[in-house]
């Protein structure tokens, strides 16, 4: 069980990752003007708002993508220590499942993986998961990506990026309809971040996480209004969560959506 969810896990990166490795700059052209290329035998055609001849913040590692690639990066670090933990111990092994969710939702997001590196990088990170009339835009610190996926759902993912605070707030919705926000913050001690997910029936989940190193807490909810965060929360707040699952240097404690208590030692192996 643990090497299968450990391979969903590694697949999932994979894929978030090939997407995130697009050139950083384009050719110069007319602001409504659009390029096409192919991936897979599939054309994919980006349009941008505006004339981008390098990431608008300058340098490649000075972007919102960047920004936003070293907290999906803390992230995964972290629900991989956690889930280990987990895996080790015969009575939370399966409780491993309710942490894949969180991850999933980065292919959601692809997009936002993207932000600020121009409509290359967009069109070919979208082209590799076979995404059709791709467009890209920018107006300061906002993003915009809309895409025709491949069973034809159009889909959109916009994100407001404060530099100063390094946040970054995103929407995605499907056929018109909002599915998903998120959430992150960089804090005094790592990451807090949140994901309110709403289903094709309404039915809500909501994450919560916070990130000390690989150490945190990963809070689930299965309702409740989307209420965002502040960028001041503890390192503590997704324990208010339904459920919640916490590692502290190899400390693993819980309270599980069934009321049960969960506490021991992971061996780290």
């Amino acid at each position: 069980m643990k090497k299968i969810i450990s391979i969903a896990l590694i697949l999932a990166l994979l894929i978030l990752s090939a997407g995130c490795t697009g050139p950083g700059s384009t050719t110069k052209g007319d602001a409504t003007g659009g390029q096409t290329t192919k991936s897979g035998g599939q054309t994919t055609t980006a349009t941008t708002t505006k004339e981008t001849s390098k990431p608008v913040n300058g340098d490649a590692d000075d972007t919102v993508s960047a920004a936003y690639g070293v907290y999906i990066e803390a992230k995964s670090e972290m629900i991989t220590n956690l889930m280990d933990g987990l895996g080790e111990n015969d009575e939370t092994a399966m409780m491993v499942l309710d942490l894949l969710g969180v991850t999933m939702l980065d292919l959601t997001l692809l997009p936002a993986s993207l932000f600020g590196l121009g409509e290359t990088a967009v069109n070919a990170g979208l082209g590799f998961l076979g995404a059709s009339d791709v467009r890209y835009s920018e107006n300061g610190n906002q993003y915009k990506v809309t895409y025709k996926e491949k069973e034809g759902k159009a889909i959109n993912v916009e994100g407001t990026y404060d530099k100063g605070a390094n946040s970054l707030v995103c929407s995605s919705s499907t056929d018109g309809k909002v599915n998903l926000y998120s959430e992150y913050y960089e804090t005094s001690f790592g990451y807090i971040g949140q994901y309110y997910l709403i289903g094709d029936d309404d039915a809500i989940t909501v994450y919560q996480i916070s990130i000390q190193g690989t150490d945190g807490v990963l809070g689930i909810s299965q309702s409740g209004d989307y209420n965002p965060l502040t960028g001041r929360e503890n390192v503590d707040f997704p324990k208010e969560c339904d459920a919640w699952y916490a590692i502290s240097e190899q400390k693993i404690t819980g309270l599980t959506a069934d009321g049960k208590e969960i506490s021991f030692t992971a061996k780290g192996e």
